[in-house]
């Protein structure tokens, strides 16, 4: 008993430094499928979840013609695999404190930018 509570402190102590309560898409979708959860569905109930909150709030999200918003969802999973909308964060914190933060937003930044694709411009002229 001594040493499974030990081998779980260091488990505890380890996933803190790397993430705290998140969690990676690939580690989410590792560990259900190791429980044999279909994650195919999970994964199309989250995305329904967003589209829905999108349509729900399309009104209330004003129109920008030279910009865009990012959106972040805190999205809790119950033991029936149903999906509840937890909030919807206008411009999440991009903050690296861990190292999952580190591995999910810089590539998250990175696609944002390649998908928004600006236009190149001279920094020196614009002074």
């Amino acid at each position: 008993q001594g040493g499974r509570d030990a081998a779980e402190a260091r488990s505890r102590a380890q996933e803190a430094v790397l993430g705290g309560t998140k969690i990676s898409f690939p580690m989410l979708r590792e560990r259900l499928r190791a429980v044999g959860v279909d994650w195919e569905l999970v994964w199309a109930r989250m995305v329904e979840c967003v589209l829905k909150s999108l349509c729900m709030a399309e009104d209330h999200i004003p129109f920008q013609a030279n910009s865009f918003e990012l959106f972040g969802y805190d999205l809790l999973l119950d033991d029936k695999m149903r999906i509840w909308l937890i909030e919807v964060n206008a411009s999440p914190s991009m903050g690296q404190e861990h190292l999952l933060d580190e591995q999910v937003k810089q590539p998250l930044i990175g696609d944002t930018i390649r998908l928004v694709d600006p236009q190149p411009f001279a920094r020196r002229r614009l002074a």
